[in-house]
């Protein structure tokens, strides 16, 4: 989304609520803020940190068709190595929310006024081959459909900083995955 806004006589372009003088130094933040997560995407014998930016880095920047392929194609990176990143390769996700937790406790201006919000969030899906995809409540659509479930805790401090960062998540999965036809 791209708007304009005015402030004294000077209309500034903006996208996101950002204006573009604020959005030009972004790159260099985003490495520095990345560099702090960097760790998190080490496995014993592979470095996959590089594609961990490329992918923070293309779901910033692109306005829509945000999958593994188009990602990796729009960061020119190998579009396999990419899906391989997200879907196969052995990083922990608890490191990384380890990682936010620590963010969260050691900056002394987000200690006040800070609450967790905890939500579902559902995805509706054409088959059930995803996981913990099934015929249960999607509440985007308002109705008992083929979705995908998944529930959220955030953290949001306005007080501030306008800060707001998911800090927990589990894929929910409906009682059928776990029946006898789900386990062959």
């Amino acid at each position: 989304m791209i708007s304009l806004h005015c402030e004294g006589n000077k209309a500034h372009k903006s996208r996101w609520g950002l204006t573009t003088e604020w959005v030009a130094g972004l790159g260099k933040k985003l490495k520095v803020f990345f560099d702090r997560y960097s760790g998190c995407f080490k496995t014993k014998t592979r470095n996959n940190s590089e594609y961990g930016y490329h992918y923070m880095s293309g779901q910033l920047r692109m306005d829509n068709e945000r999958n593994f392929a188009n990602i990796g194609r729009e960061e020119g990176v190998n579009t396999q190595n990419m899906h391989h990143f997200m879907s196969n390769s052995p990083w922990s996700e608890r490191d990384v929310y380890a990682q936010i937790h620590s963010d969260i406790k050691e900056t002394p201006e987000l200690q006040e006024g800070g609450v967790l919000i905890l939500d579902e969030s559902a995805d509706e899906k054409a088959g059930n081959n995803s996981a913990g995809a099934a015929r249960q409540y999607n509440g985007r659509m308002g109705k008992v459909d083929q979705s995908q479930v998944g529930v959220f805790v955030a953290y949001a401090n306005l007080m501030k900083y306008s800060v707001w960062t998911w800090v927990e998540g589990d894929l929910f999965l409906p009682e059928i995955w776990f029946s006898e036809a789900k386990a062959q």
